[in-house]
């Protein structure tokens, strides 16, 4: 099953659309011939779609949420920057306060970004997820974006 999940506009007019190629796994009699899910990135070039190579590296597979003046913020708490640099949005760990362990890793999920009008910041809510034993914690959070270096 292909399909779209989300379009972007640039500032500049450029339209790009990105989404997922999956198959009907477990319908195949080995697990060796089941093709991998394949990423979607298009490009509108004014008349017609066009395939987009993806960036390399740890960006590949994110899609853009904002954009500033230096590149774009992309899911999965990375930024992609004008000179196609792939860095990690930096965030505050969570307060132990939230039941978070002091050594507990902890991953950033932003489900959608904003810049205020106001200050020009960007802000992003959604959630901080933990990883360590025993249970995991899911934090609601709501973070002033800074770009990683």
């Amino acid at each position: 099953m292909a399909g779209l999940g989300s379009v972007f506009v640039l500032d500049d007019g450029e339209v790009f659309a990105y989404g997922a190629n999956d198959y009907n796994h477990g319908e195949s009699l080995t697990e060796d011939h089941e093709p991998c899910i394949e990423d979607i990135s298009l490009r509108r070039d004014g008349s017609k779609w066009v395939e987009q190579k993806p960036p390399s590296g740890e960006c590949a597979v994110r899609v853009p949420m904002g954009q500033d003046e230096e590149g774009l913020f992309l899911s999965g708490n990375r930024y992609l920057t004008d000179d196609d640099r792939c860095v990690k949005i930096k965030h505050p760990r969570l307060p132990r306060s939230t039941g978070v362990r002091k050594a507990a890793r902890q991953l950033l999920w932003l489900e959608e970004i904003r810049r205020s009008p106001d200050t020009g910041e960007w802000f992003g809510a959604g959630h901080v997820a933990t990883r360590h034993s025993g249970d995991q914690v899911f934090v609601p959070v709501v973070v002033r974006l800074k770009r990683g270096s």
